[in-house]
């Protein structure tokens, strides 16, 4: 706030001195760690190498070549893992939610139980939406499915309008 309204000496902010409120940033993911071919693909469609510590902004997409694979780490505490010849698109990040896009391949995640019931990790994929919170699983999507494997704890998978539980 003090950045935004040029204040050098908070102390001498006044009673009724109105003050600009900046927008958040949008919350990013960071790269945990990165092996083999992986790059990250920014909205204007320029490729760069993914390295650790970078970051993934909403609207960028990261895809592993063969033989790779990258760790990310959600602003939530999720750890997520993206295997070889896999392509996920950062879509929301906001203070309640996470959502990724599968383009194709698959995903593992480890979400921690949060204390907000409304903080979820949302991964959509071309057939249905999952949405998890304190679960360990794997999603793979597909033109022809998806797939879900929970490891630990339970997964919701929606399909147009239904919804049933996973175990």
């Amino acid at each position: 706030v003090g950045e935004a309204n040029r204040v050098g000496e908070p102390r001498h902010i006044q009673p009724g001195d109105i003050l600009m409120i900046p927008p958040l940033p949008d919350l990013t993911a960071e790269v945990s760690h990165a092996e083999g071919d992986v790059r990250l693909i920014r909205e204007d469609g320029q490729e760069v190498a993914l390295n650790d510590g970078m970051t993934i902004a909403p609207g960028e997409t990261v895809e592993t070549g063969a033989q790779a694979f990258v760790s990310l780490k959600l602003p939530h505490g999720e750890n997520v893992v993206l295997p070889s010849r896999s392509s996920v698109t950062l879509k929301q990040q906001n203070r309640q939610n996470s959502t990724l896009y599968i383009e194709r391949g698959e995903v593992e995640a480890r979400v921690p139980s949060q204390r907000d019931q409304g903080e979820v990790l949302s991964i959509d994929t071309p057939s249905g939406i999952v949405g998890v919170r304190g679960t360990h699983f794997r999603v793979t999507g597909s033109d022809d499915g998806t797939r879900v494997t929970t490891l630990e704890g339970s997964v919701n998978l929606s399909r147009n309008s239904s919804s049933r539980d996973i175990h």
